[in-house]
């Protein structure tokens, strides 16, 4: 199902990029997107929800 969300305990994931599908020409979605997680990076939570799930520190 599209709502669950499953989180995974233990595993070390490779590192890669992630990201947002939006719709092409959406910029006000995609600013909106970006405002967000660079106040949540700048504020701490982004780090406290990373923590949350993975036992090491985000990178910048």
């Amino acid at each position: 199902m599209l709502n669950e969300v499953a989180f995974v305990h233990g595993i070390t994931f490779p590192k890669e990029s992630y990201g947002f599908a939006i719709k092409k020409g959406d910029t006000e979605l995609q600013q909106q997107i970006n405002d967000g997680l660079a106040a949540i990076r700048t504020n701490g939570t982004y780090a406290k929800i990373y923590q949350n799930y993975w036992t090491t520190r985000p990178e910048n």
